[in-house]
């Protein structure tokens, strides 16, 4: 079931791309479409919605791959994506590209100057789209070297701008993340940034049309074998002459990537994480889906919205099922009571809340919140870490299941590996500063003094000697600025 689901996720965006594309075409013919071709999932799709053989394109340097698509697929093949310029105008002339999906399983960073030549190819097409995915756990050079990236990003939108599209990202993204990753969000936002900054500068090089939409999607893939986070985004140029400018402005641009909302595709559907938090859409079916959408909206369940914050994998997953299966529907009230019960909430969620078995381990507030932040991550590790500073072994063990219960780990062999890796994050020269500065930077400032003397004690008790003004020199070295 769950590899359906991740299966299901990667067809959503392929679907969700081909639907994009004919969306954008005016004319009623068919489109010209092109992919990296992998597994052979697109061209698949383009057989069911009957593009012609000669409109599609496969690229795959693979050669076993690259047999596999030719024995199964009509379409044309080409084994590079270097020559596939070349290669297509030699043999469709000056016929564009309606959809181009660079589908590449690694990072933007290193084939930008590949995919430069196929950008006119794209711009002189009818439909005018391209989408671009890239895996979200990759090394890259963006975050090697961030400093250069950041200081692109500012000379782009001004320093202040630049800042402000920093924490917007991030808070958008720490609501992705599942309740038991260790992701660092900074380090998701500096590769969406990298993404970002890097294909504005080449379009901007170029010379290329204004974009005028950007969508942004994140799913799970398991292409080879493991649970990966993939990103992909969509993009349109806008016709030619059309609006107030005819080319591309990076700060124009760059705007409209961070104010074009992050969607999260699940087996249940699209998910819309927006400002106030997810909000569902059902499956898209190639526009036969009809009926009304639900979607959660926060400020009307508070209450709820505050259990969901800290609900686990399972919860959430229910939670999207149901919503997707409330569409139209009115009894809104009774389903979330019986999901609610069925995870053991009584039956009385007002009461819910107070409630607390006798067989619970956990507080009602995790300890890890004491100091006034409700970033999952930070809490976690200042209770592993001053646990770890007791140098006992009881209260060591006692903090792991109090984290593992908030986390929602209910594997017991991921969560020795999941809660060491919190741990390691924050000791050491190499984590250290970063933790810090996430600390100080996650906590109301009038909590600053009694978190950093917990910390200076804390690191003091496990061997290194630090105070509260070596901590902050620290954070402001890894990049903290007080407001």
């Amino acid at each position: 079931m769950q590899d359906e689901a991740k299966k299901t996720a990667k067809m959503f965006i392929i679907r969700l791309f081909l639907e994009f594309v004919l969306k954008c075409k005016s004319r009623p013919v068919p489109p010209v479409v092109a992919t990296l071709g992998g597994e052979g999932l697109e061209a698949a799709l383009w057989s069911s919605y009957q593009i012609p053989q000669e409109n599609g394109w496969l690229i795959e340097c693979d050669g076993v791959k690259g047999r596999h698509l030719i024995r199964q697929f009509l379409y044309r093949y080409c084994d590079k994506l270097e020559s596939f310029p070349d290669i297509y105008v030699m043999q469709r002339g000056s016929q564009g590209i309606d959809g181009f999906h660079l589908d590449l399983c690694g990072t933007f960073e290193k084939v930008d100057d590949v995919f430069g030549p196929i950008v006119p190819l794209v711009m002189k097409s009818d439909g005018r789209s391209f989408a671009i995915t890239v895996a979200d756990q990759r090394k890259n050079q963006s975050t090697d070297d961030f400093p250069s990236v950041y200081a692109l990003f500012e000379g782009y939108v001004g320093e202040v701008l630049a800042k402000d599209m920093y924490e917007m990202l991030h808070k958008e993204h720490s609501r992705t993340l599942e309740a038991s990753t260790v992701a660092d969000p900074d380090l998701i936002v500096k590769r969406e940034i990298g993404v970002a900054v890097t294909l504005v500068k080449l379009l901007h090089e170029m010379q290329a049309y204004e974009l005028d939409c950007i969508e942004r999607y994140q799913y799970i893939s398991d292409t080879y074998g493991g649970a990966f986070r993939m990103r992909t985004y969509f993009f349109h140029f806008a016709k030619k002459g059309s609006g107030r400018r005819k080319r591309l402005d990076p700060r124009q641009t760059l705007e409209l990537w961070v104010k074009s909302p992050l969607r999260k595709v699940t087996s249940s559907g699209v998910v819309d994480i927006g400002p106030t938090g997810p909000q569902l859409e059902p499956p898209t079916d190639g526009g036969k889906q009809k009926g009304k959408t639900m979607k959660f909206d926060p400020k009307l369940y508070p209450a709820l919205a505050g259990m969901l914050t800290h609900a686990s994998v399972e919860v959430m997953a229910d939670f999207d099922r149901l919503m997707e299966s409330m569409s139209g529907s009115s009894e809104l009230a009774d389903e979330l009571v019986a999901l609610l019960a069925k995870h053991g909430v009584g039956d009385n969620p007002k009461r819910a809340a107070k409630k607390v078995s006798k067989d619970e381990t956990s507080p009602k507030t995790f300890p890890g919140e004491r100091f006034g932040t409700t970033d999952k991550n930070v809490a976690v590790k200042l209770l592993l870490l001053e646990a770890a500073a007791t140098c006992d072994p009881g209260q060591n063990e006692r903090a792991k299941e109090l984290a593992a219960k908030y986390l929602g780990i209910s594997k017991s062999d991921n969560k020795g590996n999941i809660l060491g890796a919190h741990l390691v994050r924050t000791k050491g020269v190499k984590f250290r500063p970063l933790f810090v500065k996430s600390v100080l930077e996650r906590t109301p400032s009038e909590q600053h003094e009694a978190v950093l003397s917990m910390l200076a004690n804390s690191y003091s008790a496990l061997g290194s000697t630090m105070d509260k003004a070596a901590l902050i020199e620290e954070a402001v070295q890894a990049g903290y600025t007080a407001d």
